[in-house]
């Protein structure tokens, strides 16, 4: 049965590719979504005035390997390139430590989700003021055209999409953040549309940027998706495979479920055509909820991470699930399409992604899985100082 079920999507695909160059409307199915079900603690905000604290940078011609004294500990854990010992809690990092300031710098990542709050403070900081933005350059009371009789503009509805997006800020605070609101309060948004819609700007642009720091495209979707049918299903595959082979990456959440696999909803189904990513907490133990097995290929920290409230444009709140690991693995792609300006290859950015990860650092992993913990490489013993990560030559750099 599964093997008729499989040649049905693919014999489904098939048709879907020939028929929608001649009818755009086929990518017009209303997808239900879900958040993956995050724990988001709105009612208990942090006691924190700001994530970061550093001076303002205005020298983005290269990177900046930068020294603050108080970053959120999932940043330090990313950047240290190697294990080390958060166990003293706390959401600040209790000690300076490195990360690369303007990471990201003229790649726009796509928050494909339920919205933003694009006033938060973390998004408007002096130097990272016009960073998040809303697709198609819509104003925020303008009503996203991927939801269907929903009059709640391109506001985040619950939370998730700010969070995710504050997330991607704190990891690649040099990124251009785009708002795509595809989830609203009924849950089923036009997301097929949406990612077709990503791959034709990005093509737009890499035939004429937008601005002249233009590098590319990340595009992170932190939601799970019911199969509507074999047509419905064929047609977002396909979208996603546009994307990878336009060379945009695409970065999915694994599912907060505790199976292994993970359930027919987690995008992971995707594979090769986006990276499933998985949570651990700061400890370096799996999460218990997290989804697993073959398909998950990073994991990233999601438990009790710091992020930004959609309820105050000053507060934060503590939050856990995959898809808060995520966007901080879109964050670190971004940065190595900034640096290595690849915006039409995924399988470069990749590469540098696999090289830096820490390998067999997180407990609890299941035998299916592979132990990839994601690093942004400049913690990397082996790098050389000219470059932020192991990979690239220090004459190639773009960022």
């Amino acid at each position: 049965m599964k093997q008729i079920a499989f040649i049905c999507l693919l014999w489904a695909l098939f048709v879907v590719t020939a028929a929608a160059a001649s009818d755009p409307s086929l990518y017009d199915d209303l997808y239900q979504m879900t958040d993956h079900n995050e724990s988001l603690d709105e009612d208990h905000p942090l006691n924190v005035t700001s994530l970061f604290e550093f001076d303002d940078v205005t020298d983005h011609r290269r990177w900046i390997q930068f020294r603050a004294p108080k970053v959120p500990w999932p940043v330090r854990m990313v950047n240290a390139g190697k294990k080390i010992d958060l166990s003293g809690g706390g959401v600040l990092g209790e000690a300076p430590d490195s990360f690369i300031q303007n990471a990201g710098y003229g790649v726009n990542v796509y928050v494909v989700d339920s919205g933003m709050r694009l006033t938060h403070k973390i998004f408007n900081q002096p130097q990272l003021s016009g960073r998040a933005v809303n697709f198609q350059d819509l104003s925020s009371d303008t009503d996203s055209p991927y939801l269907v009789n929903e009059a709640t503009g391109m506001h985040d509805i619950n939370g998730h999409g700010t969070m995710v997006g504050s997330i991607v800020m704190q990891h690649a605070m040099g990124a251009r953040l785009v708002n795509v609101k595809v989830k609203g309060a009924t849950g089923a948004g036009k997301v097929a549309l949406a990612i077709r819609d990503i791959t034709r700007e990005h093509q737009r642009f890499r035939s004429s940027p937008p601005y002249p720091h233009w590098k590319g495209s990340v595009i992170n979707m932190s939601l799970a998706f019911e199969s509507r049918n074999a047509a419905a299903d064929a047609r977002l595959i396909q979208v996603v495979k546009e994307a990878y082979e336009a060379g945009i990456p695409v970065v999915v959440a694994a599912g907060n479920e505790g199976w292994t696999p993970p359930p027919s909803k987690s995008l992971c189904r995707f594979v090769p055509y986006a990276v499933c990513v998985g949570a651990a907490d700061r400890k370096y133990a799996m999460w218990e909820f997290s989804n697993q097995g073959s398909q998950v290929e990073l994991i990233g920290p999601g438990v009790e991470l710091p992020g930004a409230s959609y309820k105050d444009d000053s507060k934060y709140v503590l939050g856990s699930g995959t898809s808060l690991a995520a966007p901080a693995v879109a964050a670190i792609m971004a940065q190595i399409v900034a640096c290595e300006g690849v915006n039409n290859h995924v399988p470069s950015v990749w590469s540098p992604i696999i090289t830096n990860a820490l390998y067999e650092a997180i407990s609890g992993v299941h035998d299916s899985q592979m132990s990839r913990f994601i690093q942004s490489g400049l913690g990397n013993p082996l790098r050389d100082s000219r470059v932020p990560y192991v990979g690239p030559k220090p004459d190639s750099l773009k960022c």
